[in-house]
């Protein structure tokens, strides 16, 4: 009888007999040639300040083990199963482990392992919070999943509240029509539609208008090279009084739009004028915050100029009419 697996050593059994017995029950040991490094950790998800304990394993008789941590400390360890490593900042964070002999190396790294505080890698599913950061699948460090498509709802649990999402960085590829980020005012994909934004057009900040305090977004990745994806912000908001609002806060989309036009994050007392390509008036309202909806469906095809103000802010933004 031959006992043998890939990459172990082949254990032969002979002169085995069963006399009279109906079964034989053999324990074989299979022996790994060469080290494979493995580990856990106590805790993958901790509040800042917390430490983490790692266990190693590994198999095939490792004598040495070099252990890096990203953000903790301490950053590094050479003993065989390290305790207490400290993360002091929030964060996403790699552990890897290389294991060694005298004749074998192996390294075990793993990805976006130790979440430090609220962090979100685009998980899919509905998600109640108050508070966090939200990262494309591949964290703060490492490249998006390509050729995928995930779907995640954000919910404010504070009935006063809604949800709010800010955009800090933004990066995906230019190809609307194979990769983009969509965001709908509510709690599903059937919800209207906010917008949609691809290559470097950062959504910026976007604020949910709806009974259930959601917004559901969706991202699609081409099978193109991933970019470095985004960085955002979750809170929970009045979406009124902003003392702090830039441009790229204030939202208008779905661009192009052929129904239902939302305009998000607006300041209090805002006004907004929809003008066609010759400076034509064609809609005036007045003393707004939040958000607020236009329909387009009366409109013909073409170019449109949506102008808002406030006390805060004055822009001018380009709409295309399907």
């Amino acid at each position: 009888m031959q006992v043998s697996a890939p990459g172990y050593v082949t254990k032969t059994l002979s002169n085995v007999s069963t006399a009279d017995y109906n079964k034989t029950i053999l324990n074989v040991q299979l022996c790994p040639l060469g080290v494979f490094a493995g580990f856990t950790a106590s805790s993958t998800q901790i509040n800042a300040g917390q430490n983490v304990s790692f266990t190693d394993k590994s198999v095939g008789g490792p004598t040495n083990w070099l252990w890096s941590f990203t953000g903790a400390n301490p950053s590094q360890s050479t003993v065989k199963n390290p305790a207490n490593i400290v993360y002091a900042e929030e964060g996403v964070y790699d552990v890897t482990l290389v294991a060694s002999n005298t004749t074998y190396t192996d390294t075990e790294e793993k990805w976006n392992y130790i979440l430090v505080g609220e962090q979100y890698l685009m998980p899919e599913g509905n998600i109640n919070t108050c508070g966090g950061m939200f990262y494309d699948d591949g964290g703060p460090n490492h490249p998006y999943t390509p050729n995928s498509q995930k779907v995640v709802t954000f919910t404010s649990p504070d009935t006063e509240k809604q949800m709010r999402v800010t955009f800090s960085e933004f990066n995906i590829n230019t190809d609307c029509d194979k990769e983009r980020l969509e965001i709908y005012n509510g709690d599903n994909l059937s919800a209207p539609l906010i917008g949609s934004w691809c290559g470097n057009d950062s959504p910026g900040g976007v604020i949910s208008s709806n009974d259930t305090r959601s917004l559901t977004i969706r991202f699609i990745a081409s099978d193109a090279t991933p970019q470095s994806g985004w960085k955002a912000t979750l809170l929970c908001d009045t979406g009124v009084g902003t003392t702090e609002l830039s441009i790229d806060d204030i939202t208008v989309g779905p661009n192009p739009v052929s129904g239902m036009l939302m305009v998000n994050n607006l300041p209090q007392n805002s006004r907004i004028e929809l003008t066609d390509a010759n400076g034509r008036r064609l809609l005036t309202a007045e003393k707004l915050s939040g958000s607020a909806s236009l329909n387009t469906t009366s409109l013909s095809s073409g170019l449109y100029f949506i102008h808002i103000s406030s006390d805060q802010v004055n822009i001018v933004r380009k709409i295309i009419v399907k």
